[in-house]
């Protein structure tokens, strides 16, 4: 078990209720006096981020997804300062998000995909890799995940609530990530299944509301990224080493290429704070 799948166990518990008292333990005190609440879906976002704003201003909490933090936000902003970074998710491909002042989206799917949609950001990233004996081609392993992905952009577009962990955990295993082995695997194991025929799921990719460079990064995440570099490593690397070089490479001059980087920028000013480096 990797150290994402420890996360998300530990994750699946929180709710928003035990998030709010425990924000309450941990914030309101003297020491964070004058910080800024920014919440963030998850440990590796929480990460990201702490090496993009200024530590002696903020209070980075982390909210264990994006349901609880929808939740806790409107409660929050009410009693002090506070700013959600979410992931995009597919925003760009009709998902639904909530709209806020104090609600920020990332660029492309997640922080990942944001990162690694930089071209620059990405040679210098493939070229760690290699270095470490992972000599993959991003480009073959985002085109493998389409299906997968356009199943999960379908999944949030109807709100089935279907339950991808099964497939999630092949990612690294299997050859071929085709409709028939997701469909099947959904289909046997999941309790929210839906029978998404191809046909179906053909109209949604035909019919998807983005067209525009880097489309791919708006719709692959970065955890099914990582795992389907895995297969291609042989075994060489694991996610938690790929996202682990991520992090360390990533840099203020590169997120602040981002729109998201001008977003929180132009929140500071509104809010008479300054919470991101420069």
């Amino acid at each position: 078990m990797n150290r994402r799948d420890v996360f998300y166990n530990l994750e699946r518990r929180v709710t928003p209720t035990r998030l709010l008292n425990s924000i309450a333990q941990s914030f309101n005190n003297p020491m964070n006096d004058g910080k800024t609440l920014v919440l963030v879906e998850g440990y590796g976002d929480y990460r990201y981020y702490k090496k993009m704003l200024i530590e002696k201003s903020v209070f980075i909490q982390s909210t264990s997804g994006c349901d609880n933090m929808n939740a806790i936000l409107p409660i929050l902003v009410k009693q002090q300062k506070c700013l959600a970074i979410q992931d995009s998710d597919f925003l760009k491909m009709g998902q639904h998000k909530i709209v806020s002042a104090n609600m920020l989206y990332t660029d492309y799917h997640d922080y990942e995909m944001s990162a690694l949609a930089d071209d620059d950001f990405r040679k210098r990233y493939l070229e760690v890799l290699k270095d470490n004996g992972c000599d993959v081609d991003i480009n073959i392993a985002l085109t493998e995940l389409y299906t997968l992905s356009y199943y999960k952009l379908c999944n949030e577009l109807h709100n089935f609530r279907t339950d991808f962990e099964p497939v999630n955990k092949l990612i690294c295993k299997v050859e071929k990530l085709d409709y028939n082995m997701i469909h099947g695997h959904i289909g046997s194991n999941s309790n929210g299944f839906h029978d998404i025929t191809l046909g179906f799921l053909n109209g949604i990719i035909r019919y998807c509301p983005i067209d525009e460079d880097k489309k791919e990064y708006h719709l692959v995440n970065g955890h099914d990224l990582f795992n389907r570099l895995c297969f291609h490593s042989g075994g060489v690397v694991d996610e938690d080493f790929l996202r682990d070089k991520l992090l360390e490479l990533s840099e203020l001059s590169d997120f602040m290429k981002m729109n998201l980087y001008t977003l929180i920028v132009d929140w500071q000013n509104q809010n008479c704070v300054s919470i991101v480096l420069s």
